[in-house]
C-alpha cells in the first residue's frame, strides 16, 4: 500500500498518510498529512504517483531502521525515538526504550520462560537500557503471566512505588472458563503487598 486517505462528503481529502519503503519491502518511512495543528489552510492535493504533493500542508513522519529483518529504531518527527533489543537469535523483543531528547523516558523489559512463552513486563521511567539499574526510576509497573499446559491462565499486575520502595498489587486477572474465551475475572487489590 502506498498512501490512503480519509475525505468529506464532497470529496475534499481531509488527512492522509503515505507509506515508503525499502528495496527489500520494509516499511522505511509513514507521513501524515493534513490540519494536525488545527490551523492549517491548506487543502491536501493527491498527484500523478497517488501520493499527497508536498504543498505547505503539515506533514509528521515516522522513519523505521531495521537490523537485518527486525526493526531496530523508530524516529520521529518530534524528536521521539524508541529503541528495540532483541533475545540472541530470536525475533523476540527483549527490551523496548522509548527516548526524548536522546534521554531514556521509558523502558520496558520483556522476560519469557523456556517454552518462548513471556512471563514478565517491566515497565518503568528509569534512564539506563539495564533492568537491574533503577537509576531515575519512580515508578514500577511489573505484569506476570502464569502458564498452564502452555495456556495463559493468571496475569498479575504489580507496581513499586520508588518514593515509598513499596509494592503495590494492582489487579489479579484468572481467565474465564466460559463460552465467551476472551473474557477474564479481575480482583482489584489496594495496598502494600510483600
Amino acid at each position: 500500500m502506498k498512501a490512503k486517505y480519509i475525505s468529506n462528503a464532497e470529496g475534499e481529502i481531509l488527512w492522509a498518510r503515505s507509506y515508503s519503503y525499502s528495496s527489500s519491502r520494509d516499511l522505511i518511512c509513514e507521513t501524515q498529512y493534513g490540519n494536525l495543528s488545527g490551523s492549517c489552510k491548506r487543502k491536501i492535493e493527491i498527484g500523478p504517483d497517488g501520493l499527497p504533493i508536498e504543498n505547505g500542508i503539515e506533514m509528521y513522519r515516522t522513519f523505521y531502521q531495521y537490523e537485518g529483518n527486525k526493526i531496530a529504531e523508530v524516529l520521529e518527527d518530534n524528536g521521539k525515538r524508541i529503541l528495540y533489543r532483541y533475545l540472541p537469535d530470536s525475533q523476540k523483543i527483549s527490551a523496548k526504550m522509548t527516548l526524548d531528547k536522546n534521554q531514556i523516558s521509558r523502558r520496558e523489559f520483556y522476560i519469557y520462560d523456556a517454552s518462548g512463552n513471556i512471563i514478565k513486563i517491566y515497565c518503568d521511567n528509569g534512564l539506563s537500557e539495564n533492568i537491574h539499574d533503577f537509576t531515575g526510576v519512580t515508578d514500577r509497573q511489573i505484569q506476570s503471566f502464569t502458564y498452564h499446559n502452555n495456556l495463559l491462565c493468571i496475569v498479575e499486575e504489580l507496581e513499586w512505588d520508588g518514593f515509598s520502595k513499596k509494592k503495590f498489587q494492582k489487579e489479579n486477572h484468572q481467565p474465564l472458563r466460559s463460552s465467551r474465551p476472551n473474557y477474564t475475572t479481575r480482583h482489584l487489590y489496594k495496598g502494600p503487598i510483600g
